[in-house]
């Protein structure tokens, strides 16, 4: 894996599509989904940027709350990895994702009356989705907290579990991620043609670097190189800030 300031020279003379995760890419990892909070600095770098390029933002949060977190007009937003979009002439909600919101508001409605009592646990309901963050939970707690999740979602074959960095996603069980996301915005939008370069940090985007080994370009964000579809990386959110100043 190679690090992405190699293929910079030659991509800023090309027509490119620019996706980007949210947590852990746009702005780094904070310990309650509340404090992730992006600075006016890389506001302003997507202002400028969408004047150049086409931008969406795919993000786990729901897109009420991706798009009043990042707040730039004019550019696409995915919330609950895709399952909902919105941007530019595109509304969109998965059908059978929307069926199954009432489902998910029992299982965050029982999950609150035990895991919501335990300490440092935020249980995020996302309307499509549930997130269960345990980042600040006691480590010799996690592992209970854990298993008790996935008691809770057992009895519905309708549900599917996705693990993260400290949180267990759940959702409705249907073939959509964000790989779907991706390919299913660059048809909508009319930039079939451009290069669409993802940049993520996490394993829901690992969906997005397969759907585009073959017509895009996946950036992994880590600290160092590791297993992925990624073929190039760079290591922080402040590195993807830089390289994408460069663009410009």
């Amino acid at each position: 894996m190679q690090h992405f300031s190699r293929l910079l020279p030659e991509l800023r003379k090309k027509k490119l599509f620019i996706f980007l995760d949210y947590d852990g890419t746009l702005v780094d990892i904070a310990p309650t989904p509340k404090e992730a909070k992006m600075n006016e600095s890389r506001r302003r770098l997507l202002q400028n940027l969408k004047k150049k390029y086409k931008i969406a933002i795919l993000s786990g949060r729901s897109l009420r709350e991706i798009r009043k977190f990042v707040g730039v007009r004019g550019i696409y937003y995915g919330g609950n990895h895709g399952l909902e979009m919105a941007g530019p002439g595109i509304r969109f909600e998965h059908a059978k994702a929307k069926q199954a919101r009432s489902l998910i508001r029992a299982i965050w409605r029982a999950s609150r009356k035990t895991l919501g009592k335990v300490e440092g646990a935020v249980i995020e309901n996302k309307g499509l989705s549930l997130g269960f963050h345990y980042r600040l939970v006691k480590k010799e707690k996690r592992s209970w907290f854990k298993r008790q999740v996935l008691n809770l979602v057992k009895p519905f074959p309708q549900i599917s579990v996705q693990r993260g960095k400290c949180v267990i996603e759940v959702r409705p069980r249907v073939e959509w991620n964000k790989g779907s996301a991706v390919l299913w915005l660059l048809q909508k939008s009319g930039e079939r043609k451009a290069i669409a370069l993802y940049f993520g940090d996490d394993l829901t985007d690992e969906d997005a670097f397969r759907a585009l080994r073959t017509r895009g370009i996946g950036v992994l964000v880590a600290r160092r190189p590791r297993k992925s579809h990624a073929r190039f990386y760079v290591r922080s959110p402040r590195e993807v800030e830089q390289v994408l100043a460069s663009l410009l």
